[in-house]
């Protein structure tokens, strides 16, 4: 629903002395940042910053950094959890409506921190070197946009019920003109200032633990007794525990993007796609499976080079934007790059949504005018990398659609086996994935 998306927005949001901030977590426990224009706090010391969030309550500024050429500033706060702001560098759709939030001055003699906050409707006009601006699309008075500075600019999508900042708002020009727009600080630039400063970056929590998906595994299998799930994953997660994958410094996908990315990413992706949760549910759920079929010879022996191994067996592929099943091979297959690739190696795609499709197989059909149609925009390398990637013989491998034929068709039999019989449970995995992931 939209509001519930909006509310992550407006959780995000908060007022920073003059102006607004926002809430985003980096890749640690021990703090949260705040994004904002330097402008609102560089004649301020730490100790005199103050910040309110949605609810009315003070957070504590531990630290400041600032951009020293242009209007760029982090807050470094105490922890606050429960905050889900995702972001997006790069970003250039000029055609997606944005929302812009901020707490105007206007409406700070308003009672309630909620009631202050306000919204702008925009879209993107114009891309800079370090900055984005964007057209709104009401007739602003300048005192209806003053203290949105250190706003953020959220792209909202209602569908999957997630926002992504885009950018931070820190100037309007054209107000009281049906021709507003503000400027903005790309989301690129506060990622350089962390990387420059050496301060932590911003990458979601559940990227250094497993232990954060393993609650979510095979939760999308069409099962005819939910008891049954319940009876499989326990099995599973025993298994993961005893090989150390919960809770492992090695194994967790944070050091699996390090080592692994181009082994993940398909042509067209970022490193941001690799950050989604249901990329490293899938993936557990595949590692469950696989610690199975390619037992290790000890406890021990789950590490990188386990890892290398797998890898050598199985490219994958993360559907990010959930394509249509139909265009997987011509969307994630074609341009991107495979090898180093076992010749009887396997791919296999990840989606977002973990939907079953109904064939655990990707058609590799793609139309004459399709190949046309690509082949006209390619140079060099591309050009042969489609070329070779349309006759490949290794098979594609659709995961959601695979745990539903060798779980949900065995649910009966698999539900049979208790938490004691590790042994017969990991035979039966053997049995039925194995026809789909084995090396013969």
């Amino acid at each position: 629903m939209l509001g519930n998306t909006l509310e992550k927005a407006k959780q995000a949001t908060v007022c920073v002395l003059d102006g607004s901030g926002v809430l985003i977590n980096p890749y640690t426990s021990q703090y949260s940042y705040i994004l904002t224009a330097k402008h609102v706090v560089e004649d301020t010391n730490v100790e005199h910053i103050t910040v309110v969030n949605i609810e009315g309550q003070s957070l504590t500024v531990i630290d400041k950094l600032e951009h020293l050429q242009i209007d760029a500033a982090i807050l470094k706060i105490e922890r606050v959890e429960n905050i889900e702001t995702s972001y997006i560098v790069g970003f250039d759709n000029q055609q997606q409506s944005i929302k812009l939030f901020g707490y105007p001055s206007n409406r700070r003699e308003l009672e309630r921190a909620r009631e202050q906050l306000y919204s702008y409707d925009g879209i993107l006009h114009d891309i800079q070197t370090n900055s984005l601006v964007y057209s709104i699309s009401d007739i602003i008075q300048y005192e209806d946009i003053e203290g949105f500075s250190g706003g953020g600019i959220f792209l909202v999508d209602d569908e999957k019920e997630e926002i992504f900042l885009t950018a931070i708002e820190f100037e309007i020009f054209n107000a009281q003109s049906i021709d507003s727009k503000i400027n903005c600080i790309k989301m690129d630039e506060y990622i350089e200032l962390l990387r420059n400063n050496s301060w932590a970056e911003i990458k979601p929590n559940h990227l250094s633990d497993f232990i954060f998906h393993s609650d979510y595994i095979f939760n999308n299998l069409d099962l005819e007794n939910e008891n049954s799930l319940n009876v499989i994953k326990n099995i599973i997660t025993n298994i993961l525990i005893h090989y150390g994958v919960i809770s492992s410094e090695q194994i967790n996908p944070d050091k699996i993007i390090a080592r692994f990315k181009s082994r993940i990413l398909a042509y067209g992706q970022d490193l941001q796609n690799l950050y989604d949760k249901e990329l490293w549910c899938g993936f557990l759920e595949f590692l469950s499976i696989y610690l199975s079929l390619f037992s290790p010879n000890n406890i021990n022996s789950v590490n990188v080079n386990y890892l290398d191994q797998m890898f050598l067996r199985f490219r994958f592929i993360y559907d990010h934007d959930n394509s249509k099943f139909r265009q997987l091979f011509k969307k994630l297959i074609l341009e991107t790059e495979l090898g180093p690739l076992n010749s009887d190696g396997k791919i296999l795609i990840f989606t977002r949504d973990n939907s079953n499709t109904g064939s655990p197989y990707v058609s590799k059909r793609v139309s004459e005018q399709t190949l046309t149609d690509i082949g006209s925009a390619l140079t060099g390398d591309r050009i042969e990398r489609v070329r070779k990637n349309k006759e490949i013989s290794n098979d594609i491998l659709f995961w959601p659609s695979i745990s539903d034929v060798c779980l949900s068709e065995n649910e009966d039999e698999l539900s049979r086996i208790n938490i004691l019989q590790t042994t017969e449970f990991k035979e039966k995995i053997v049995e039925i994935y194995g026809e789909y992931l084995s090396d013969d």
